[in-house]
């Protein structure tokens, strides 16, 4: 595309290297842009990772839990919070995808949640 538009700007009389510098400027974002950007693409990868974690769990949980080490690790490089709703299935003790009845325990007592790893044996309360 660049040396097509070169190509008709030298025959229109505009010097290829002020032309280049326009091409340039116009494909590159502002810096704020570029931040929004790169935190949606983040947000993207971070679901995406989570949805392998769960195809990836009954096969081979060692790979569901590398999926989840590399989601919040994306996460944590890019400023990124992972939302609620995959934050409950990730253990805070070893790290482990939290799959209910099988690598983790679900209990509900009066007005709570608690969630117990099967491997490390954390639990995690959190509000009914």
């Amino acid at each position: 595309m660049l040396l097509r538009i070169l190509s008709i700007s030298v025959r229109q009389g505009i010097s290829p290297k002020f032309l280049s510098g326009l091409y340039i400027i116009e494909c590159q974002m502002r810096r704020k842009d570029r931040k929004v950007w790169i935190r949606d693409m983040a947000a993207e990868r971070i679901v995406r990772l989570f949805d392998l974690a769960d195809e990836s769990f009954n096969d081979d949980p060692g790979l569901s839990k590398r999926y989840v080490f590399l989601a919040r690790r994306i996460g944590m490089r890019h400023r990124v919070r992972l939302p609620p709703h995959l934050k409950h299935r990730v253990c805070k003790g070893c790290g482990t995808y939290l799959v209910p009845g099988a690598s983790s325990r679900v209990r509900i007592r009066g007005h709570r949640v608690i969630t117990t790893c099967m491997e490390c044996g954390e639990s995690s309360r959190r509000p009914f």
